[in-house]
C-alpha cells in the first residue's frame, strides 16, 4: 500500500512535510483583514495584521542610543499576511511567514523584513490564489494538501537558520541573506512521517539540540532527538507510542534530564477522518486525563517516570535543572482549556472567562515519580524567557510577557523579571496604547551575573501606527531606547538574538 494510500485509509491529512498536521475549515470572507475598522478594533487586532512594507532599510528614528557594545542580529519570525487572496485567514497562527532580521553595528540599526518564500507560497503566488490548507482556514477549493507555515520560531544551525512550524519539516534558510535553501530532513535523519517542534533546546556548551515531532499514522509516537551539529544528523533517543494526538508544544532540558509537560488536549481523529473542521476545530480538551509529566534521562535507552498532574493547559516552558534525584521547572499552565478557544477565534470576539497561564514552578522527586512542591511565581503570564546560557542550570532571574485584561487577552502590557530565590518581581509596563510581542534576552559576553545584558521588546504603538524594538536593561529593566521601524511589522511570534 502507497503512503498516500494508507493516511488516506486512516483519515489523516496528506502530510508531505511540506505542510503542518492541519485539516480544512470552511472558512471564506473576502473583506480583507486590513479592511476592518481600525478604530474600533482590540488593540491586539492592530497588532498582527498584514505587513505594511518589506524590504531592507536602515533604523534612523531612534529615541535614546543603541549601545554600542550590542553586535549582531536580532531574528524574530511569525504570520506576515491574514488573508490569501480572496480568503481572509482566521486563525492566530494562520499566515504566510514572515522574518525580521534587525542587524546592530556601531550603535547603528538596519532592518531585513520579507516572506519566506516556500515552494507552497511560491506557488500560490504564481497561481495566483489560495491552494494550500492553514491550521485554522480551509482553501476555497477544498484539499488535503496543507502548507507548511515557518511562522512561528527561527533558530542559527551549522552556519544557517531553521525556520519552524509546529508538525511540519523545518525550512533551512540562508545565513547571510536568509532565502530559502530547502525543506530540512537533516539528511535524512528525520523521517518523512515525523514533524519538528518549533521550540528546540540547543545546549550552549556542547552545541547539541535536543528536539521532538509526532509520528503520522497509527501509533501517533512522540519520536525525541538528539541534533548533532558536527554531522548535521539527528539521533533518535525515544519512540514513546501515545493514546492520541496530544498537543505538545513545547518541552525542557536539563544536564541529565528530558522532561515533557503533556496537557490534556488532543485532536480529535474522528473529525478529522469525517472533515469536521480545521485541526483548530478538532482539539479537545479533556481534564478527565490530567496533565502528564514524562521524565526521561537524556541518553538514548534510558530511565522513564510518567506521573499524572492535575489537569492544566500548558503551552510554553521555562528552564529546568536537577539537584541530587529532583528536577525543578517552570511551566506556564492555565486552569483550563479555554485558551484554545480564544486563539482559535480571536478576531470575533472576548471571552470574559478566559483562564490566563500563571508560571508555575514544579520540584519533582525524579527517582521516586512524585511531587514535592508547588509555587505560583506569576498570574496571567505567558512566554517565559531565561539566560540561555543557563539552559540546565539553577538560574536566578526568569523573564515573562504580561497578558492583558478582559477586553484584550492578547494584548501583551508589561514584562516581568522574576526574581527566583527572594520571590521579587519587577515590571516593565507597556503604555495604553502599546502592545508587547515576545521579549527576547540578549546576554553580555564578559557578564559578571546571569541578568547582565538587554531585552529586546517588539511592539506595536496604536498611537502612531508603527512597530517598534524596544531595547531595556536587563538588569534594571528600565528602557534604554526605542527603534521606530518605519512602518507596522506584525509584532510576531518567536525570535532570537545571535551574536
Amino acid at each position: 500500500m502507497k503512503r498516500r494510500e494508507f493516511f488516506l485509509m486512516l483519515g489523516l491529512p496528506l502530510i508531505s512535510f511540506k505542510g503542518p498536521l492541519a485539516a480544512p475549515h470552511s472558512f471564506k470572507n473576502k473583506q480583507s483583514f486590513n479592511e476592518i475598522d481600525w478604530k474600533s478594533a482590540r488593540l491586539s487586532l492592530k497588532a498582527y495584521r498584514s505587513v505594511q512594507k518589506t524590504g531592507q532599510w536602515k533604523l534612523e528614528d531612534v529615541e535614546g542610543q543603541i549601545p554600542s557594545e550590542i553586535s549582531g542580529t536580532l531574528l524574530r519570525v511569525g504570520p506576515g499576511l491574514k488573508e490569501n487572496h480572496d480568503t481572509r485567514l482566521k486563525h492566530f497562527f494562520d499566515g504566510d511567514a514572515l522574518f525580521q532580521a534587525i542587524r546592530f553595528k556601531d550603535g547603528q540599526a538596519t532592518i531585513h523584513c520579507d516572506f519566506i518564500d516556500t515552494p507552497h507560497r511560491k506557488e500560490e503566488l504564481e497561481k495566483g490564489r489560495m491552494l494550500y490548507n492553514e491550521f485554522g482556514t480551509m482553501a476555497p477549493k477544498r484539499t488535503r494538501e496543507l502548507k507548511n507555515q515557518p511562522n512561528i520560531s527561527i533558530i542559527p544551525w551549522r552556519g544557517d537558520y531553521l525556520a519552524l512550524s509546529e508538525g511540519g519539516h523545518p525550512i533551512l534558510l540562508d545565513g547571510k541573506d536568509l532565502s530559502f535553501k530547502e525543506v530540512h530532513d537533516f539528511k535524512g535523519t528525520l523521517p518523512n512521517s515525523v514533524g519538528f517542534t518549533a521550540h528546540p533546546k540547543i545546549d550552549p556548551e556542547t552545541g547539541k539540540g535536543y528536539a521532538f515531532g509526532i509520528k503520522q499514522g497509527a501509533s501517533m509516537a512522540l519520536h525525541i532527538y538528539e541534533m548533532d551539529p558536527d554531522s548535521g544528523e539527528l539521533e533518535e533517543l525515544y519512540r514513546l507510542p501515545q493514546s492520541k494526538v496530544f498537543m505538545i508544544h513545547d518541552f525542557m532540558v536539563g544536564k541529565d534530564t528530558i522532561a515533557f509537560m503533556i496537557p490534556p488536549a488532543y485532536f480529535k481523529l474522528s473529525d478529522i477522518i469525517f472533515n469536521r473542521g480545521s485541526m483548530a476545530d478538532a482539539l479537545t480538551y479533556d481534564a478527565s486525563l490530567g496533565n502528564r509529566l514524562i521524565i526521561l534521562d537524556k541518553k538514548k535507552g534510558g530511565s522513564r517516570r510518567e506521573l499524572t498532574l492535575p489537569a492544566a493547559m500548558s503551552f510554553h516552558c521555562g528552564n529546568l535543572y536537577e539537584e541530587g534525584d529532583e528536577i525543578v521547572f517552570t511551566v506556564c499552565q492555565a486552569r483550563d482549556g479555554s485558551l484554545l478557544s480564544y486563539i482559535a477565534n480571536w478576531q470575533e470576539g472576548v471571552y470574559g472567562n478566559l483562564s490566563r497561564p500563571d508560571i508555575i514552578e514544579w520540584r519533582v522527586d525524579k527517582l521516586h515519580g512524585r511531587v514535592l512542591s508547588k509555587r505560583k511565581l506569576a498570574s496571567s503570564h505567558d512566554f517565559p524567557f531565561f539566560n540561555r546560557n543557563y539552559l540546565g542550570k539553577k538560574s536566578e532571574y526568569l523573564y515573562a510577557a504580561n497578558m492583558g485584561d478582559k477586553s484584550d487577552p492578547m494584548r501583551f502590557s508589561g514584562v516581568t523579571k522574576i526574581n527566583l530565590a527572594e520571590n521579587l518581581l519587577e515590571r516593565y509596563e507597556a503604555r495604553e496604547y502599546e502592545t508587547f510581542g515576545e521579549p527576547v534576552f540578549h546576554p553580555l559576553k564578559e557578564a559578571s551575573s546571569e541578568d547582565q545584558g538587554y531585552l529586546f521588546i517588539p511592539g506595536y504603538s496604536e498611537k502612531r501606527n508603527e512597530s517598534f524594538i524596544k531595547i531595556l536593561n536587563s538588569q534594571s529593566m528600565k528602557e534604554v531606547c526605542c527603534l521606530w521601524l518605519g512602518a507596522f511589522i506584525p509584532v510576531g511570534f518567536h525570535g532570537h538574538f545571535m551574536s
